[in-house]
């Protein structure tokens, strides 16, 4: 036999036994996945039914509380004789139960009488009173629990109904239950509107623990337009009695079926999805059929496909193994000529591709290498290379200026930690990249070989072997010897400038204006002679201002409601001073009271609107205060009325005042930078000083 018989038969004999081997595998494969597929979407469909019946009945018992607690409800607990209130419940209630799954509504007071109900006939019977109401459910309203009972026959036509009890009360007390039942047929029709199962499956709901006979004695009637209840059927509940799984399986006259069930907290329904398994099965059956289909037909276009095109691929194959021959061995500029559209053909263009791309790749690694090179000789930052032992392997030319070192031939083969001032920082450097892998940042100090001190920061990582173990660490040395000493000095001037700014608080604290404190001592000497009492409240208001200005005298921050309490204390002493003459409001958003604040800012200003407000305006001098939260700021506003003095028009008794508008901002400047500002300015006979500073917490060095 020739190469073609023998390539044809061979080829055949694969593509049979491949179909069936990989038909049945993919049979038994497809059954099994498509099986746990539906499993899965049944116990998803099953869970997903319980917790909608559960927030059904949920909210059914929902809608019994609230009807409980309606004032009509309420009313005929108390008056249960009163023939309009009566009337009023039957309408209200018949209204109810027309629209929605109850059997009936009724009103039952703690003896156990029906007092009231949608249907006359269930009102005052024996059956409410000697079994309705001694039931677990009727006997925990009592007690003041709402809840829904397990299911029942119905007293009337036996059909399953699940009680509903919410507990009347009254001032605290239980007068009475509202209870009803749902109806299983028409909650389940509702339900099954509301959604759509696969194709042929199946919802059942039933409890397991409901009698199989109603309760003797009482017959009312029952609507017969309501929607009939349908149990399971018996080949499914007796499947379900039996299952040793949560998706059990049953047999009835069409087959067999997948089931899948779980079950509700309250009542303890079970809900039942299931599904034929000839409908879970139908697409791996149909797949089978179009395997044979497929499997003729290959066979059929391989035997044609292999006499025509063998020689072709053949000669095509032959020359696409050449030029990979010739790749190897280096010819990279070299392309394979092959005008043929066939799989062959895409072979020779990938080739071809992929020749160019290594071409490409080539060219391009020798320029990064050059560039590489570039960087490592030319770098403003130290590399360095070094074994797994420690030795250093490379370096280039600024970490060896950096070392003090004359060439690189002097490092190579050094310990690197013959650098460090602290020998241990290099056992931690090393400790920190074996367990981490890579270290940025870490600083210590170094010592070159001319025994000059510096301050370096190390980043290296490391590469590692088959075995994980360090093949090689690979990093850079910066310089920050300089900066740390910039660093350094920025610091000392920062410390300087709080120092002077702490010195100008303690200044203003012990210094406060003379003539306020002279004028305030010369007033209580006269309030002293002519009114002992309100000289009296002078010294108090003056002790209490002099005390808040002492306070926390060593901390540069205070809170918005410290500074105003300050602030008030010294208006309260002005207040006396001036009499009617002085009229001050001090208003602070609530938000605005433990926002931080410089100490001792809003005091200079206050003073100063009190000094030249009375120069400048006519009396009574009107001062407002206002703090209040606007977005990320804090807006602290003193307006006085009167005009502004500038600065050539004060008198040298208000210098004092105006240097310390001064310290104000150079205070707010250095807790805030930029992100503070105060301006000053005139508005329609007001002159007002804002404050303007972020929420933020300010620095305090």
């Amino acid at each position: 036999m020739n190469l073609r018989t023998k390539l044809t038969i061979i080829l055949t004999g694969i593509v049979i036994t491949a179909a069936l081997a990989s038909s049945t595998m993919v049979y038994l494969f497809a059954a099994r996945e498509l099986e746990q597929r539906a499993k899965q979407r049944l116990k998803n469909t099953a869970a997903i039914m319980a917790e909608f019946f559960q927030r059904r009945f949920d909210t059914e018992l929902s809608k019994f509380e609230y009807w409980a607690a309606m004032p009509l409800v309420i009313k005929t607990a108390r008056d249960c004789k009163n023939p309009r209130l009566l009337s009023a419940f039957r309408e209200y209630f018949s209204t109810v139960v027309r629209r929605e799954s109850y059997s009936s509504i009724n009103l039952m007071l703690k003896n156990g009488e029906c007092v009231a109900s949608n249907d006359p006939q269930r009102t005052y019977v024996a059956h409410c009173r000697e079994v309705i109401s001694i039931r677990p459910g009727a006997v925990a309203g009592f007690s003041g629990i709402s809840s829904i009972g397990r299911t029942l026959p119905g007293v009337a036509d036996a059909r399953p109904l699940v009680p509903l009890t919410a507990p009347v009360r009254y001032q605290g007390k239980v007068l009475a239950i509202l209870r009803s039942a749902v109806d299983l047929g028409r909650f389940g029709h509702e339900v099954l509107k509301l959604h759509t199962l696969e194709p042929k499956g199946k919802l059942y709901f039933f409890d397991p623990s409901m009698p199989a006979a109603s309760p003797n004695g009482l017959k009312l009637s029952a609507p017969s337009h309501w929607e009939h209840y349908s149990p399971p059927p018996g080949e499914l509940r007796t499947a379900f009695k039996n299952r040793d799984a949560d998706i059990f399986r049953y047999r009835d006259s069409k087959g067999e079926h997948l089931v899948a069930f779980d079950q509700l907290r309250t009542p303890r329904w079970t809900i039942l999805i299931s599904q034929p398994m000839e409908d879970i099965l139908a697409p791996v059956k149909l797949l089978g059929k179009i395997t044979s289909i497929v499997v003729v037909g290959i066979i059929v276009l391989l035997i044609a496909a292999i006499f025509l095109l063998t020689a072709p691929v053949v000669r095509g194959i032959e020359r696409c193994r050449a030029f990979s021959e010739g790749i190897c061995r280096g010819h990279l500029e070299r392309r394979l000529q092959l005008d043929t559209q066939d799989e062959v053909g895409c072979l020779a263009r990938d080739l071809n591709e992929m020749a160019a791309r290594l071409q490409k790749d080539y060219r391009a690694l020798e320029e990064a290498e050059r560039k590489y090179r570039g960087i490592f000789e030319n770098a403003a930052e130290g590399i360095f290379q070094t074994s797994s032992d420690g030795c250093i392997m490379a370096a280039n030319p600024r970490l060896v200026k950096l070392i003090g070192s004359a060439n690189e031939d002097e490092l190579i083969g050094k310990d690197p930690a013959i650098f460090y001032a602290d020998r241990s920082m290099r056992g931690q450097f090393l400790e920190r990249l074996r367990s981490e892998g890579e270290v940025s940042g870490f600083e210590c100090e170094w010592i070159r070989m001319d025994k000059i001190r510096l301050q370096v920061v190390l980043h290296a990582r490391v590469e590692l072997d088959d075995q994980g173990e360090i093949k090689m660490i690979h990093g850079n040395v910066k310089d920050v010897t300089e900066l740390r000493k910039t660093e350094a000095k920025a610091r000392r001037a920062r410390e300087a400038e709080a120092l002077l700014l702490r010195s100008e608080l303690e200044s203003m604290r012990y210094q406060v204006n003379p003539h306020f404190l002279f004028n305030t001592l010369n007033s209580i000497r006269e309030m002293v002679l002519t009114a002992p009492d309100e000289g009296v409240e002078m010294i108090e208001a003056l002790a209490g201002f002099y005390h808040s200005c002492l306070a926390h005298r060593f901390e540069p921050l205070s809170t918005v409601s410290q500074e105003l309490s300050r602030i008030e204390k010294y208006l309260k002493i002005q207040k006396i001073r001036f009499g009617k003459n002085l009229e001050t409001v001090v208003e602070a958003d609530a938000a605005a009271g433990q926002v931080n604040i410089p100490v001792f800012t809003g005091q200079p200003i206050v003073e100063n609107a009190i000094k030249y407000g009375r120069k400048s305006g006519a009396k009574p001098l009107k001062i407002r205060i206002s703090v209040r939260i606007e977005g990320e700021k804090c807006l602290f506003t003193v307006a006085n009325s009167g005009r502004w003095f500038q600065a050539g028009q004060s008198d040298q008794a208000g210098l004092g005042i105006q240097l310390g508008l001064e310290y104000v901002q150079r205070c707010m400047d250095h807790h805030y930078g930029t992100d503070a500002r105060m301006t000053i300015g005139e508005d329609d006979g007001w002159v007002v000083v804002r404050l303007a500073f972020p929420l933020s917490t300010a620095r305090t060095e």
